[in-house]
């Protein structure tokens, strides 16, 4: 966040898509056959996604969600699905059976 600031006071002009770079690597991260080993990284590249968006985004949070819950932060794996489902409630989709596992796994039945 510093470093943004520094390069707005010099003028250099910021990149409104650099989130999609993060967002495509975290992907890639996530879904390489060795998730476990990757899977911080993945995190990592996600929230970042997520911060430099600055507003919700229903792909970023199902991907965030899907890392989060491969690091076992179900909680917070939970809020971002449940964000994601009520962006895209109009369209059914394979990611809401990961959000029920989640819940299972949570205890909220």
């Amino acid at each position: 966040v510093e470093s943004r600031k520094e390069e707005e006071k010099l003028g250099i002009p910021r990149c409104n898509d650099l989130y999609l770079l993060y967002l495509n690597r975290g992907s890639l991260r996530l879904n390489n056959g060795m998730a476990m080993a990757m899977a911080k990284e993945a995190l990592l590249d996600l929230e970042a996604a997520d911060s430099l968006r600055a507003k919700p985004d229903a792909v970023i949070l199902q991907n965030l969600a899907r890392a989060r819950e491969v690091n076992g932060l179900y909680a917070a794996s939970d809020r971002d699905y449940t964000v994601a489902i009520s962006m895209t409630s109009n369209e059914v989709s394979p990611f809401w059976l990961r959000a029920a596992l989640v819940k299972f796994q949570l205890g909220d039945t």
